[in-house]
């Protein structure tokens, strides 16, 4: 769920040590945006990039949630205080996010590839060298 609002966003962090992913929630409607966050890391240029983007208080989700009327799209991944604060709710498992980060362009697929390729010659180097270093040629 992180990653997707990351990715939605075009937005990293350092929240988790290792990962560019920051703590987050996320409540899109047809007339608004509200990106939950840590509002003191919401620099001028996140908040320009952001422009319609509302930033709200990350501690202020659950409020927020719980006044909801309308039906909500959850994912099968929020945490189970996130899906219990929605009144009217409908749990999916592939988000709408999810779903177009699957979709890769050309330059994606190109990446895949030479990574697979990459990770092949190591594979097959790491073999080569236990073929050669078995506990027979000791």
């Amino acid at each position: 769920m992180l990653d997707e609002i990351a990715w939605l966003f075009n937005l990293r962090g350092t929240d988790i040590p290792f990962n560019p992913l920051f703590f987050s929630y996320c409540y899109i409607s047809l007339d608004k945006v509200q990106l939950f966050m840590n509002e003191t890391q919401a620099s001028d240029a996140i908040r320009a990039h952001l422009s319609g983007v509302t930033i709200e208080n990350y501690a202020s989700t659950l409020a927020t949630l719980e006044c909801l009327e309308e039906k909500v799209l959850a994912s099968s991944n929020s945490p189970a205080a996130i899906v219990n604060a929605l009144k009217n709710k409908q749990v999916v498992t592939n988000t709408p996010v999810g779903i177009l980060k699957a979709y890769k362009n050309d330059t994606e697929i190109e990446g895949m590839l030479r990574a697979n390729v990459r990770s092949a010659v190591c594979h097959v180097k790491a073999l080569k060298y236990a073929e050669g270093n078995t506990l027979e040629s000791i």
